[in-house]
């Protein structure tokens, strides 16, 4: 045990789930097509070598169609595409050949490769002759089964009891405000809303639930209902994904879980902005966070059932060359578990991406298997073998190295890199409420204003301004629009509802190696001014501007995007281009100022110069203000040469 383990109170769990059983198939009349009853037993060796299992993916799908079980499992391994960086919509001709390979220098841990065309895939089998690639497992019908609690249990205990860089929680430490109080593990007490302080006499330990709300939530808690949800809450009123998340915590040795909808007293705006703007403390001192990684809304639950034919092994009686025979189970594919996470309902929801990166662990529910994070170490479902008293564990390095204990600035060596990569994801997700943007990232913003000591600016940093600026929309999606309700300043990525990415890669390499470069039209930071809506200085925003000292010039806008002159008296070839942020301000502005944010010239490289920036248009009134409208690219710095330096205010 690590030193100071003795302090660490382990969850109290139930009795010892029973052990999970060898999983034996017998052999059975199966209808198996003659390509994979004639599968030679040398591609189950230990050498190299290739089937042509079917003619063309075509014929797979149709004797996949027609019952052969195997067939099904070739197939499904490609719908799995569980080869990392192998898109399946590359190449996609039905006409290709489809073939199984072994490869030599694979070892025998792992999996079959499938390849038709562009498609490519893979599968495991299993030999009790020794004949071996992958290793036999199959999941249970669905994830609440007794063996994947006792594992569960037991990746806790190995967390928190042998991993010195995992934070733990204790018993006079954060506690959210309020916490559901689950009951006993029988059942015999109803679940209530209650103090969070009552969770320390069991130790500070609490989960956390991440989940889709979905269009309607049945049951939360208001101020006409608090009472009533102290007091006791009916089985029958909680929606299934709250039941399935009273059921985990009890099956854990838990006492006490985090609901959002039910801890925040949803209808009353100062309890929401203050127990909003402490969600990421809620989150990153829980002892775990509970993720109904495929439910859609809160009434589909965690636990969902699974297609048995995508769980099915196919045992198969192989001829050897010599004529002897040879049993083989083949066992599905899973897939990849970044795919099976990015593409999931919850991962398309604004809120989880905090939930998720400020979890130190986290405990997974999809319909293909269940998954255990911690900051140390992974385990899946499919890694459950016949003795789970010994599991399979994966060390990891730090997957979220800003959680470590004792985490410091070592730790966040390109913090403004990480923070656009988060944004990148988070810009992606939906909102019911577009005005909850800046409160779903806050805890986030807080974590890396402790660690870089910056200040925060409506989802940038003052110390990187220039850089943030230079965002744009993705072009995996078209400009939207602008945010109906006041969100954030126009210059803030936060003031589009689009996905965007920050390009500015002209000034990430000025930002590297300085000496090469000579910085000419760079504007001066004069001031950033932010107003607030509450008290919380990651939150809510009524209003902001910044203030600067730099070079701008009119241009006029063509199709295309292709930026010339507005006066024509010089350089009557585009000096640059430009993106408009939203479909809107690309049909109503034509001429825009460009203010140049970044520029360089390469020394030594023939003088090779550029730069970049946003295009502005003024506002009516008085003053020098203006609002942005469009990201600027491959602006010629010489255009710039005629003017002066002149002080703005964009809003």
């Amino acid at each position: 045990m690590i030193a100071g383990a003795a302090a660490i109170r382990l969850p109290h769990f139930p009795a010892p789930l029973p052990p999970v059983t060898s999983i034996r198939f017998e052999s059975r009349d199966i209808m198996i097509c003659s390509r994979c009853r004639d599968m030679p037993a040398e591609l189950f060796g230990n050498s190299e070598y290739h089937y042509d299992h079917s003619p063309t993916y075509t014929h797979l799908k149709a004797s996949a169609e027609a019952g052969c079980p195997s067939c099904v499992l070739i197939r499904q391994s490609f719908d799995m595409r569980v080869i990392p960086d192998r898109e399946s919509h590359f190449d996609t001709d039905d006409s290709a050949p489809v073939t199984l390979s072994r490869y030599a220098e694979i070892s025998k841990g792992l999996p079959l490769s499938s390849k038709a065309g562009g498609r490519f895939g893979s599968f495991q089998a299993w030999s009790d002759e020794g004949l071996a690639i992958g290793t036999p497992c199959a999941l249970a019908p669905a994830p609440d089964n007794p063996g994947t609690f006792h594992a569960v249990r037991q990746c806790i205990a190995t967390c928190l009891e042998t991993h010195p860089g995992c934070p733990k929680p204790t018993s006079s430490g954060f506690l959210p405000t309020r916490l559901l109080d689950v009951g006993l593990a029988d059942g015999s007490t109803a679940p209530r809303v209650r103090p969070g302080e009552e969770c320390r006499q069991f130790g500070g330990q609490y989960l956390t639930l991440s989940y889709c709300w979905g269009s309607t939530l049945p049951l939360r808690t208001t101020r006409g209902n608090l009472h009533q949800m102290t007091e006791g809450i009916a089985w029958d009123g909680l929606p299934r994904t709250l039941q399935d998340a009273v059921w985990i915590t009890r099956s854990l040795g838990v006492r006490h879980i985090w609901i959002d909808a039910l801890c925040i007293i949803q209808d009353d705006e100062k309890d929401w902005q203050r127990e909003a703007a402490t969600m990421g403390r809620v989150y990153s001192h829980s002892l775990c966070t509970v993720a109904a990684l495929s439910s859609r809304d809160c009434h589909q639950g965690i636990f969902q059932s699974r297609n048995s034919l995508e769980l099915t092994p196919v045992p198969l009686a192989l001829r050897r060359d010599d004529g002897g025979r040879v049993d083989v189970t083949l066992y599905p594919a899973f897939p990849l578990w970044d795919q099976l996470n990015k593409n999931s309902p919850l991962a398309q929801r604004g809120w989880t991406l905090q939930e998720s990166e400020l979890s130190s662990r986290m405990l997974f529910f999809s319909t293909h298997q269940t998954v255990w994070q911690c900051l140390s170490s992974q385990w899946t479902e499919n890694m459950l073998r016949d003795n789970p008293d010994k599991l399979d564990i994966e060390l990891n390095k730090p997957n979220k190295p800003w959680l470590l204990k004792d985490a410091g600035r070592q730790h966040l060596s390109r913090p403004y890199d990480l923070w656009e990569k988060m944004i990148y994801s988070f810009s992606r997700r939906q909102f019911t409420c577009i005005t909850d943007r800046l409160v779903a990232i806050s805890g986030l913003a807080s974590l890396v204003q402790t660690q870089t000591g910056d200040t925060y600016v409506a989802g940038l940093w003052r110390k990187d301004l220039l850089h943030g600026l230079l965002w744009t929309w993705s072009g995996e999606t078209k400009p939207q629009r602008r945010t109906a309700q006041y969100v954030a300043p126009s210059w803030s990525w936060l003031s589009v509802e689009s996905a965007v990415f920050f390009d500015g890669d002209i000034y990430t390499r000025l930002r590297e190696t300085p000496d090469s470069r000579e910085r000419r039209y760079g504007p001066d930071i004069v001031e950033v001014h932010m107003e607030l809506k509450g008290e919380d200085p990651f939150g809510q925003l009524t209003g902001g501007c910044i203030t600067l000292r730099g070079w701008m010039k009119q241009g006029e806008c063509r199709d295309g995007g292709d930026v010339y002159d507005a006066d024509r008296s010089m350089h009557k070839d585009s000096i640059g281009s430009v993106h408009f942020d939203v479909e809107a301000d690309a049909r109503e502005h034509r001429f825009v100022h460009m203010l140049c944010l970044c520029d360089f010239v390469e020394l030594g490289k023939g003088g090779a110069n550029d730069a970049s920036g946003i295009g502005l248009v003024r506002v009516d009134g008085p003053g020098d203000v203006y609002r942005r409208v469009a990201y600027a690219r491959w602006i010629n710095p010489d255009w710039l040469g005629d003017v002066a330096p002149r002080e703005i205010t964009i809003i």
